[in-house]
């Protein structure tokens, strides 16, 4: 896998996916414009500090070899990943001095930094090992819930699934279309974060931040902290779908929903094109079918996640995962809307 394909999720999600493979990860587009074959530290103080999705940017005014001070865009992660370190909007303000590490840009007339830690005196704020394993560990001890779904969740990090969604091409040959489509993938220009769309389903559902979930007459809905993007899935009563008009296809698509005991069932059919609808680079059509097993455990403190997604005119076979969601109901949720200054960032 390459460095690219290690920062795809939109709102993404992936710096975990990134150690596995050793090289440099974020958010919602790819490492390509970053040299991390080098490690540079910016000794310096902070001169603006953006909390904002799908990435959190700090700058840094540090002298360089001559002596003469510049400053560094450095880009984080998305904030709901760096929450899970317990980063907030408050957490650097401008003049703290810092020592930061990381990728520089390739082209070195960009004054720009991928980071890899953080240090503010002593204190570690950031460093790739230590965020790893907060985002594959609760965020509190799990407590059991007293509502079936409704509730705030945590979704832990699972790298079978975020593997098959940063190369669904391994697990799944791709058919012609597809390998055509993936081929033709220009980041730059398609990436649809680019414009603030929102990472879909199933991708939606194993993204390592928090949800929320509100049962509604009729339906259930799951919000997510990434790009604050929201689904809804439609649950009749009685079990059956009522008749009803072809519905308009959306980035999350129609999901109806059925209960199996302690399983939520969920079907989802009529979803809009997505350049990275079946993964990194590679778009999904018309024809994505996503099928969603939410079982709940027997104590009510957690759920096993698990999906079958099928696009036959992209892949020759369905593609399979799924992840693990704790019940978290101390922890805020706490979405940021995306900036499309801030997501056109990366392609400058």
């Amino acid at each position: 896998m390459t460095a690219r394909q290690y920062r795809s999720l939109t709102p993404a999600l992936v710096a975990a996916a990134m150690l596995a493979a050793a090289s440099g990860a974020s958010a919602h587009h790819s490492a390509a414009g970053f040299d991390s074959s080098q490690t540079i530290s910016l000794d310096g103080v902070v001169t603006r500090y953006e909390w904002a999705n799908p990435h959190v940017y700090l700058w840094i005014a540090a002298p360089d070899a001559s002596g003469q001070t510049v400053e560094w865009q450095v880009e984080g992660q998305p904030p709901a990943v760096l929450r899970r370190l317990g980063w907030s909007q408050d957490t650097l303000k401008v003049g703290d001095k810092i020592l930061a590490t990381g990728s520089p840009a390739r082209n070195a007339q960009h004054k720009s930094l991928l980071l890899a830690s953080l240090m503010r005196a002593d204190t570690s704020l950031y460093d790739n090992p230590t965020l790893m394993s907060a985002l594959t560990t609760p965020v509190a001890a799990p407590a059991a819930a007293a509502d079936g779904l409704a509730g705030v969740w945590v979704t832990l990090l699972d790298m079978g699934s975020m593997t098959a969604y940063l190369n669904p091409a391994r697990r799944v040959p791709l058919t012609e279309a597809g390998v055509a489509s993936q081929a033709a993938y220009v980041e730059a220009t398609m990436s649809p974060g680019l414009r603030c769309v929102p990472v879909t389903a199933p991708a939606f559902m194993f993204a390592p931040d928090v949800k929320r979930v509100t049962v509604e007459s009729g339906s259930i809905r799951i919000a997510g902290e990434f790009a604050a993007a929201e689904r809804v899935v439609h649950v009749p009563s009685g079990g059956a779908p009522s008749a009803r008009p072809s519905p308009t296809p959306s980035v999350q698509g129609h999901s109806v929903g059925r209960w199996e005991g302690k399983t939520l069932v969920v079907e989802t059919t009529d979803f809009a094109p997505h350049g990275t609808g079946l993964g990194f680079s590679l778009a999904s059509s018309a024809s994505k079918r996503l099928t969603e097993r939410l079982t709940l455990d027997d104590d009510g403190k957690g759920l096993t996640y698990a999906f079958e997604l099928t696009d036959p005119e992209m892949l020759t076979g369905p593609i399979t995962g799924g992840g693990r969601w704790v019940y978290s109901p101390d922890v805020e949720f706490a979405p940021v809307a995306c900036d499309l200054d801030n997501a056109r960032r990366f392609a400058e």
